[in-house]
């Protein structure tokens, strides 16, 4: 994935700025997630991704949801999606409803961050 991507960066200062309110270091969070001491350096610094279980794991660590992760600036969607648009995702049915709820709270902007972020995982 290129590091110098707007997703990268944003997604990357995001953490940063998330972190810093906990006044937490990037060194203590690294190792508190089990990783290696610089791993949440790397993501600020736009070098890297978290796997999306370790970004869940970030996320309980900020004590945010991914929604709130990704509510940069808290505009919702009008538009609504509902549970007949996802009848083909595979993912455990009792994931849906909380997956559709959560991107119903979500702005465009923060959906297409999404998107980006799990497109990422196929690099």
């Amino acid at each position: 994935m290129d590091g110098d991507s707007v997703e990268n960066k944003e997604f990357g200062n995001r953490l940063a700025e998330l972190r810093e309110s906990k006044n937490t270091s990037a060194r203590e969070m690294s190792l508190s997630l089990g990783q290696s001491g610089s791993y949440i350096n790397k993501i600020e610094n736009h070098n890297n991704y978290p796997s999306l279980g370790l970004f869940f794991d970030i996320c309980d660590f900020l004590e945010v949801s991914p929604e709130e992760f990704f509510n940069y600036d808290n505009t919702l969607i009008t538009a609504k999606i509902n549970l007949s648009t996802f009848e083909s995702l595979k993912c455990s049915p009792k994931l849906k409803e909380p997956l559709i709820n959560a991107l119903n709270k979500c702005s465009d902007e923060q959906i297409q961050n999404f998107i980006d972020f799990v497109n990422g995982f196929d690099d």
